[in-house]
């Protein structure tokens, strides 16, 4: 990060526009907007220049906050030569972060953008729209802003296009880490290449062929080595057996529009910690930021004690997703047994179909607290957003 507020002064243009914006009092402006905004006057005003051109605009050693940043963005927007603007830790929040991205859609000279270490998660859409429309800005730096990783692997991919370089899906380094595009190694990147390099396909289109494994090929994972997360944890990939029959519910569009999804009220952290471990699940890492919190808002949190069983190889009617937040159990398939810790999950198939439990689950610590969703309500709003973006 620069270190200071910076600014530079140029000798004044002959030229009656150019004179009459190099002679703008940057305090004076700032001043008029905190008055508009009805917002307290950062001690920023003291490093802006009474006049000349501001190029840099620096707010490392300032705090203005979400409101704050109004008056701002409203001087941002009258620099016709402001080139970097850091906004680095001021406790952006989401909304503030989409204004900010809005604004700058049509910045005549704008490059560099730091919103770094601001906690706005569902600024993603807009940060990618911005950086669509306003190709000249090729460094954005969104570190630990909470973004998902798919945007940030899309933000990555048009800055490496704005820059003018050629990058595919699998070499652009994501912008959590750098505010600019570069190769990346495989751990480095938000999504392994194998997901990454092809479209999202859906759970509802699976292919029956032998070839693409038991469930069709949206079970294939990153890698052979890699169980699929739609298959119980213990379970073989291998088909030996015949695939057993599976169906699933049917709605109408009337249905789809009058559904709204429960909100079960859960504490701050449980609801971050859930978008950052199902961000990265292959039933959820396609919904974009707001269905995503729809889903974790209708999860519900479940517990149980040692000894007991949750599940019941066999059992039918299963038809809840379990992620276990904290406490251990077994997954106990046929012969095989697998310990399951926080993290873990269990209950995919069954969010998708209405089938028999593949597996016994039983706790072995004291207490399990998991977190679960229905598999009525995780389908209604997939079935939402699916009609929403056609």
């Amino acid at each position: 990060h620069l270190s200071h507020s910076v600014y530079s002064q140029h000798a004044l243009p002959h030229c009656a526009g150019d004179e009459l914006k190099a002679h703008m009092d940057y305090r004076e402006e700032y001043r008029k907007l905190c008055v508009e905004h009805n917002v307290k006057v950062n001690s920023l005003v003291n490093n802006l220049p009474e006049s000349g051109k501001l190029e840099v605009l620096d707010l490392t050693n300032n705090l203005v906050g979400a409101n704050g940043a109004k008056p701002v963005l409203g001087l941002v927007q009258k620099c016709n030569d402001l080139h970097t603007l850091n906004l680095h830790g001021q406790r952006l929040t989401s909304e503030a972060a989409q204004e900010i991205a809005e604004a700058l859609h049509s910045h005549p000279s704008l490059t560099s953008l730091d919103l770094s270490d601001n906690h706005c998660p569902l600024a993603g859409p807009a940060m990618l729209e911005l950086v669509k429309k306003n190709t000249k800005i090729i460094n954005l730096n969104i570190n630990n802003c909470a973004v998902r990783p798919m945007f940030q692997k899309l933000i990555g991919l048009q800055l490496a296009k704005n820059s003018g370089k050629e990058v595919s899906a699998g070499e652009v380094k994501t912008v959590q880490e750098s505010g600019s595009s570069q190769e990346a190694t495989p751990e480095e990147r938000p999504f392994q290449a194998g997901e990454s390099e092809k479209p999202f396909e859906s759970p509802f289109a699976a292919d029956d062929g032998e070839e693409n494994g038991e469930f069709g090929s949206f079970c294939e994972q990153n890698s052979g080595s890699q169980k699929s997360d739609l298959l119980r944890p213990g379970s073989s990939t291998r088909r030996d057996k015949r695939r057993p029959t599976v169906c699933s519910e049917v709605w109408h569009d009337r249905e789809i529009d009058e559904f709204q999804a429960p909100v079960v009220p859960k504490p701050e952290e449980a609801s971050k910690w859930l978008c950052e471990r199902l961000e990265h699940v292959h039933l959820f890492s396609h919904l974009d930021d707001r269905e995503l919190m729809m889903a974790v808002g209708a999860m519900q949190e479940v517990r149980y004690t040692m000894g007991e069983t949750i599940l019941k190889q066999g059992d039918n009617g299963g038809d809840k997703y379990y992620i276990i937040y904290s406490g251990e159990c077994d997954s106990v398939l046929d012969e095989t047994v697998q310990s399951l810790k926080p993290g873990d999950q269990f209950g995919e198939v069954q969010l998708l179909y209405h089938q028999d439990e593949t597996a016994t689950i039983k706790v072995t610590s004291s207490e399990l607290v998991a977190y679960c969703i229905e598999r009525e309500v995780y389908r209604r709003i997939l079935a939402k957003a699916s009609k929403v973006k056609r």
